[in-house]
């Protein structure tokens, strides 16, 4: 539209908004008496209320809770967890092989992100809590527990392995907006020289539930 037109559509506008549409502006002329009358302006209509701001949307994020247990039952597992730091030179592993540790640093599991989990696969005197973590499948499901009981469920979507030397950025960081759990043990072929695993098994699980 030429900036004529618009701006004569804008006074159009102005004039009809403020109740002048139709107005010439000149004094009327009474049919009975003759005298000029000046007409009394129309009523503009004015708000006497603002409408109401609208209601902010509620936003609820996934809440997580402090691991104390974790069962698989694919796998038979249902072992006490303990919290493990990433601080030190090397991530700490779990002292009791049937324990499983949580990194602190991590998320907490249902919170919004990674929380890892890590525990051995095997020790000098036989198997360990997470001696069969390669054999679980898409679907398994994984409960971790609070110390209140409070549960989050996670369903397994897909495993991996790779060098210890070599992990994937995703095994700690973040992927998509959702909560996720990492369970990670020792596998690959042993190397006796150095006395561990060569890689780590990475079990790669999404929350369906609280």
């Amino acid at each position: 539209m030429p900036v004529t037109s618009r701006l004569a559509a804008a006074i159009a506008a102005a004039v009809v908004m403020t109740g002048c549409a139709g107005s010439s502006g000149v004094p009327a002329v009474s049919p009975t008496t003759g005298e000029t009358a000046t007409r009394a302006p129309a009523a503009i209509a004015t708000a006497t209320e603002e409408p109401a701001a609208p209601e902010p949307l509620a936003r609820e994020f996934p809440s997580g809770i402090v691991p104390t247990r974790v069962r698989i039952p694919a796998i038979g597992v249902d072992a006490s967890v303990t919290e493990l730091s990433l601080a030190g030179a090397e991530p700490e592993v779990p002292t009791d092989f049937d324990q499983v540790g949580w990194y602190h640093q991590t998320r907490k599991p249902g919170e919004i992100g990674p929380a890892v989990l890590a525990g051995h696969v095997d020790s000098l005197s036989g198997p360990a809590v997470f001696v069969d973590l390669a054999e679980l499948g898409q679907g398994d499901e994984i409960v971790v527990a609070d110390a209140a009981g409070e549960e989050r469920r996670f369903v397994v979507e897909e495993l991996g392995q790779y060098p210890k030397e070599d992990l994937p950025p995703e095994v700690f960081g973040f992927g998509g907006p959702q909560p996720d759990l990492r369970l990670i043990t020792c596998g690959g072929s042993f190397d006796r020289a150095s006395g561990h695993y060569r890689d780590n098994v990475v079990v790669y699980a999404r929350l369906v539930g609280a």
